[in-house]
């Protein structure tokens, strides 16, 4: 039986919780991140606050525990106000195929457009492609590849750019 998935937009408070769940998210996916797991587990839990600092982070709680997050950031600068960028969405491997990736970007995204975006921009691992299946059913397209964002050991990792108009 699936948990009961409940959403809300997370605070500060969640500080703790959203950190586990992101070095768990750098552990096992650490081609959808361009943080280092070694890297940021090193930071105290305080360091994640920075995460919060503008935009928001959307949550989907199950019966025990954060299992699923996506956040969206607004540029600063009067020039570019105007757009954001959807980032870190993780959704525990227990959690998925409940739809909760999408209802977590979508939370982000609406809260974006409350807020005038007009353009919301994202990137994804190129051979992820039921993440990028998600991004198109929400209406984002294809603007562009950028090649070589990630390095491992095994080779490198491209990015698809995406795009959505809020305003046109």
């Amino acid at each position: 039986m699936q948990d009961v998935i409940t959403y809300r937009m997370l605070t500060r408070r969640d500080v703790k919780a959203f950190c586990e769940l992101r070095l768990y998210g750098l552990r096992e996916s650490p081609q959808a991140f361009l943080e280092d797991f070694e890297e940021s587990e090193k930071e105290p839990p305080e360091a994640f606050e920075k995460y919060f600092d503008n935009g928001w982070i959307a949550g989907a709680f199950g019966t025990a525990h954060l299992e699923g997050v996506a956040g969206l950031y607004i540029h600063k600068g009067k020039k570019l106000c105007h757009k954001g960028t959807v980032w870190g969405v993780y959704v525990l491997p227990e959690a998925r195929g409940q739809r909760v990736a999408k209802q977590l970007v979508t939370m982000v995204m609406k809260e974006g457009q409350a807020a005038g975006l007009e353009l919301i921009q994202l990137s994804t691992d190129e051979s992820n492609k039921q993440t990028l299946s998600l991004y198109r059913s929400l209406g984002f397209r294809t603007y562009g590849i950028e090649r070589h964002v990630l390095k491992f050991p095994t080779g490198h990792v491209n990015y698809v750019l995406m795009e959505k108009f809020l305003k046109e």
